[in-house]
């Protein structure tokens, strides 16, 4: 949802806050976004296919990824500076127009695209490249039909996926999004490169604040990155939430983020020198003997764990203690399968509160860890300075 500024500050040169009457035609207004969103749900078969499409790609590419570690690349200014024989034989994540950087598009393993306005404006930068492809399932009417894109059930809180299938935020940065998808595909460690964190953008933009560059783009490894484009403000601090949020969704799934952005203001993550951390966590490239054996108990629970999203495993377990006595109480009616009806039901509701509970506080748990990390960073950054350095 964009906002209208009603008394816009003087934005930067080279900025102009877009509002109601001077927005670009864009087929991307909230009117057809809502029509779009009703044609998909009227195409619930060919949803699902392509939903199923995607998860068998991903997990193909879990399956197929060449190490613990892997590399996920944002595309600011410090992206010019990369040593990038250093990132040989490592799988790199970019997002949006990161291939237009030669060294990085050479070196991509997946490309993630989750704003309308980025994929509207430039669709052909995300169709028949030589990497994957991901973005959620709402952006594939920008594909041309029959395009092998990854494309994955997403919403838009700030709930992380924590199996496949289950849906991707896409909140306030596509770099949450790929941060998702290095989790689901079992990466042990990530680096992050490009992530300087600060933006040229009118003080009073928040986040969907639509911007329209009239002038060179300041804010990426190009200046014609998104010269001439529009796009929406940067909300860094909602940002560094759903960082946070990562790194706590990562730290429960055996996973280590690193920030290795010389300069950076994204205090979230730990900084390490890119030289230091490629050293330090990919002294093997290959991947563990666990990670490279996907064998039938591997695929059970992934495949389990795609149909089941939306139904906890307790629900499932709930449906069967219930289903199988009274199937037998009505089948042949006594006063055992009668009994044993009652007490699958009482068990089942005991058993779903359960887990409920158990639900209950491990959200907390993690809310209290990403406060935590929240806290640590602002404390990190007020010890360097505002702006990183």
């Amino acid at each position: 949802m964009t906002r209208e500024l009603t008394a816009p500050a003087i934005p930067p040169a080279g900025f102009r806050i877009l509002g109601q009457q001077d927005a670009p035609l864009n087929p991307l207004t909230e009117q057809r976004a809502e029509l779009e969103h009703i044609a998909l749900a009227l195409r619930r078969t060919r949803v699902r296919q392509l939903i199923d499409h995607g998860l068998t790609r991903l997990r193909t590419m879990a399956q197929q990824r060449r190490g613990e570690t892997c590399v996920i690349a944002g595309n600011g200014p410090s992206l010019n500076a990369v040593d990038w024989d250093l990132l040989d034989g490592l799988d790199v994540l970019g997002a949006n127009y990161a291939a237009d950087h030669p060294e990085l598009a050479k070196r991509l393993t997946l490309l993630s695209v989750v704003n309308p306005w980025v994929i509207s404006q430039r669709p052909e930068a995300f169709t028949a490249q030589p990497f994957e492809v991901a973005l959620p399932i709402h952006l594939a009417l920008w594909l041309p039909e029959g395009d092998q894109a990854i494309t994955l059930p997403a919403h838009g809180g700030y709930a992380p996926a924590k199996s496949a299938g289950e849906p991707l935020s896409t909140r306030s940065t596509v770099s949450y999004f790929n941060l998702q998808l290095a989790t689901l595909l079992g990466y042990k460690k990530v680096l992050m490169i490009g992530f300087d964190h600060r933006y040229t953008q009118p003080d009073n933009a928040v986040e969907g604040t639509l911007l329209h560059n009239e002038e060179a783009d300041p804010n990426h490894f190009d200046d014609s990155y998104f010269a001439g484009r529009t796009w929406q403000a940067a909300d860094t601090a909602r940002m560094e939430l759903t960082y946070a949020i990562a790194d706590v969704h990562g730290q429960r799934n055996g996973m280590q983020i690193i920030n290795c952005t010389p300069g950076s203001a994204l205090h979230v993550f730990a900084h390490v020198p890119l030289r230091e951390a490629v050293a330090t966590y990919t002294d093997s490239l290959a991947p563990s003997a666990s990670s490279t054996q996907t064998g039938k108990r591997e695929r059970i629970a992934w495949w389990v764990g795609a149909l089941s999203h939306r139904k906890p495993a307790a629900v499932w377990i709930t449906a069967l203690l219930i289903a199988l006595p009274s199937a037998l109480s009505i089948a042949q009616f006594s006063w055992l399968g009668a009994l044993a009806a009652a007490a699958s039901c009482i068990g089942g509701v005991l058993l779903l509160h359960a887990w409920t509970a158990k639900q209950q506080v491990q959200q907390g748990e993690d809310w209290m860890q990403i406060n935590a990390s929240l806290n640590q960073a602002r404390a990190r950054a007020g010890r360097l300075g505002n702006d990183g350095s």
